[in-house]
């Protein structure tokens, strides 16, 4: 029987783990992310071909030298759900007691990152895969004008199976509904309001090593550092942050790098997501082509995120989550 891309008994899963090598068991820690397109999660299979004297033309023997498996996940942000995937990435968790909202905490300004266990049912229930020792090594944020607020997370795992002893039923919160780029949003830029933004990306990249010693699957996946990097776009009112990039705010080239400060808000009556870069080195403004049949001027505007006390990204999620996560 054929299978659908959009089964309803395909489900996305994912629980944070307590340690490398201790895949998480529990199914009341796993969250449900109701995915969007984008989602995809691969077994990878690195073989080498031997070809020896006596094989003739072809190949003789091959061998498994390496198996991970890779993936990315994809889906709108919602108040419960992304607090699982912030917990990973950028990380370092706490939540401040409170409920009805609670307000949840994530930044970048640490060295450690999690472990994830993912099971994965697709297509249907038919391939069930449950995923161990996952490290997330990238996180995308993309908020664009008449969207749902979007996340996208790379992963990599180090071993997988294709059946679980973990009976998951999916569920979903009720009264969770997504962030939508006009829910009641507040961006600031260096500290001041701006109503014409019409689209921001951040980029988060952790560098990694994967190590492997004595045995086909992967020992550890070590991060080595990270790199958060922002784009926004907004209609082209005045010269003001395009001399400040490119002229240090007169009408010579400088030497210095201008800096910013952006903060993004957005709210569903008491839940609220807030996403803050407190100090942005700004690299480029790029404005359109000169057109003769004439469309509006927009700028994009690129920066890289620095090293800050309160991390390099900053996120504050206030949901119905009235405890810690993992």
């Amino acid at each position: 029987m054929p299978f659908s891309t959009a089964d309803p008994n395909a489900y996305v899963s994912l629980a944070l783990q307590s340690a490398l090598g201790t895949p998480n068991t529990t199914p009341a820690k796993y969250r449900f992310a109701k995915y969007a397109a984008g989602n995809n999660v691969n077994d990878i299979i690195a073989a080498v071909d031997i070809r020896e004297g006596g094989d003739g033309l072809d190949f003789g023997q091959t061998y498994q030298a390496r198996t991970t498996v890779e993936g990315q996940l994809s889906f709108n942000i919602r108040p419960e759900i992304a607090g699982q995937v912030f917990q990973l990435l950028p990380g370092a968790a706490t939540w401040t007691g409170g409920s009805a909202p609670a307000l949840h905490r994530f930044h970048s300004n640490h060295a450690s990152h999690p472990w994830a266990t993912l099971q994965v049912a697709y297509p249907g229930t038919s391939l069930v895969r449950l995923i161990r020792d996952v490290r997330f090594l990238s996180l995308g944020l993309q908020f664009r004008t008449g969207q749902p607020l979007m996340v996208n997370a790379n992963f990599r795992g180090i071993a997988a199976g294709a059946s679980t002893g973990i009976a998951l039923v999916p569920s979903y919160p009720a009264g969770d509904p997504f962030f939508v780029y006009h829910s009641l949003p507040t961006i600031l830029i260096g500290g001041v309001e701006d109503d014409t933004v019409e689209e921001i990306r951040i980029d988060m990249q952790l560098g990694s090593e994967d190590l492997q010693a004595q045995s086909p699957t992967l020992d550890d996946i070590v991060i080595l550092n990270r790199d958060t990097n922002v784009t926004l776009t907004r209609r082209f009112e005045n010269t003001t942050l395009y001399k400040q990039i490119y002229y240090g705010g007169a009408v010579q080239p400088t030497s210095a790098i201008a800096t910013t400060a952006i903060s993004a808000y957005w709210a569903l009556g008491s839940l609220n997501l807030k996403v803050d870069l407190p100090l942005v080195s700004l690299r480029g403004n790029s404005l359109p082509d000169l057109d003769p049949d004439g469309r509006t001027v927009r700028e994009t505007i690129t920066g890289k995120s620095l090293s800050n006390p309160s991390g390099a990204l900053s996120i504050s999620l206030s949901n119905l989550h009235a405890s810690a996560y993992g």
